[in-house]
């Protein structure tokens, strides 16, 4: 049998919010103090004992980020930036490979001095190719024009040109002399 709920008072609503937000960051620290503290006792390891401290730094980093789902997605790419690990799909940890089992000063305190939820991951660069997206603009009007629905406004003319603007493309580019 679980414990009666007791409701908050209307008016300790926007008081309890407030609590909760400070917990949260409370929490925060909490695991990002837990996980550099598996990174210290890695980094610490004799030399005799390392690939077994890696291996055991993987599997309480893996259990850590577990134990956390709402940080889930921060954490693990906190995780990939600040170690050498990375995921393995297949056993749903964390793994690293034999030659970096030595947790090196420099990544230990770049993870040490980063906390997982502050940390700005940049994004990978997607590079813009004209020509795929008028293709794929193409193939588009080409499909509406198939299989038109209510309200489409495709303009054949425009359809033609954009056909010779891929012409272009396969044409060689020949610079200036």
């Amino acid at each position: 049998m679980t414990a009666k709920l007791k409701l908050i008072d209307e008016n300790q609503i926007d008081k309890e919010i407030s609590l909760i937000g400070t917990a949260n960051g409370r929490f925060q620290n909490r695991i990002h103090k837990a996980a550099v503290s598996i990174l210290k006792i890695w980094h610490d390891a004799k030399a005799d004992d390392r690939q077994a401290a890696m291996k055991v730094a993987a599997d309480r980093l893996t259990a850590l980020q577990e134990a956390t789902p709402y940080h889930r997605a921060k954490f693990a790419k906190w995780v990939e930036a600040m170690t050498p690990f990375a995921w393995a799909n297949e056993t749903k940890k964390y793994v690293g490979h034999v030659d970096d089992s030595q947790l090196m000063g420099k990544m230990f305190i770049a993870a040490r001095d980063n906390p997982f939820h502050a940390i700005k991951i940049p994004t990978a660069p997607k590079p813009f190719d004209q020509w795929d997206a008028i293709e794929k603009l193409v193939k588009r009007i080409e499909n509406r024009t198939a299989k038109p629905e209510e309200g489409d406004n495709v303009d054949v003319r425009a359809l033609k040109y954009l056909r010779e603007a891929l012409k272009i493309a396969d044409e060689p580019v020949v610079e200036a002399a």
